[in-house]
């Protein structure tokens, strides 16, 4: 699968409202989105499937750093997204944060995909034709204060969360896409790593889709 960097496109019909996201570890705790750097030149790229998909878009992360402070943890990945539709997807806005896993992760995660206006951490508007694709490095930060730590064996860590949302033009519509990640240390068998906090995080790092109970069940 080939992927290019996806470039910057003016949009003038529609202006992005400006919100505080709600982290919700420990008690929700007002914070804006963060910053998302800014997508490079455009190369070539090749030709991606088109339709005969259930999911309108294919997306994956491949987290790249990971770093862990006293006062933040931070995520440098790259999201790769691919138009699986038959026709162009128009206008397309991605909005990205971060949480870590945790006992309300579901409800956290419905509300955030739900929410009718976006934050200031979306990527600059952008089209997609069919059957292509693209690539976007986005950089993620969650207070340390924010973390739902586990102790397991009596050693604190944690599994951070990416929230995914893309939100795009078809006609006259506006239609919405929304995948949930979970990050850890790759090489445990298939399985993700914790990232522990009693010892240097230390990669490499990988992503693997998470599916919120209600929907893996229905």
């Amino acid at each position: 699968m080939g992927y290019r960097q996806l470039g910057r496109r003016t949009v003038e019909d529609e202006e992005v409202v400006q919100q505080e996201a709600v982290l919700p570890q420990p008690a929700p705790v007002p914070r804006k989105l963060p910053g998302i750097s800014p997508p490079a030149e455009k190369p070539a790229v090749p030709s991606l499937p088109a339709g005969g998909r259930e999911d309108p878009f294919d997306i994956r992360l491949r987290p790249q750093r990971l770093s862990v402070t006293t006062d933040e943890v931070i995520i440098e990945l790259e999201l790769l997204l691919g138009n699986r539709q038959l026709g162009p997807a128009e206008n397309v806005r991605v909005q990205l944060t971060m949480l870590s896993a945790n006992p309300e992760q579901d409800r956290h995660s419905a509300a955030y995909h739900a929410a009718t206006v976006l934050g200031d951490g979306v990527v600059p508007p952008f089209d997609l034709a069919s059957a292509s694709g693209g690539r976007i490095p986005v950089r993620l930060s969650l207070p340390r204060r924010a973390l739902h730590v586990v102790q397991l064996a009596a050693k604190p860590m944690f599994v951070p969360m990416v929230f995914v949302d893309v939100r795009w033009r078809s006609g006259i519509s506006i239609r919405r896409f929304g995948a949930d990640f979970l990050i850890g240390t790759s090489g445990q068998g298939g399985k993700l790593g914790p990232i522990w906090l009693d010892r240097p995080v230390a990669g490499p790092f990988a992503a693997t889709r998470y599916f919120p109970k209600a929907a893996a069940a229905a």
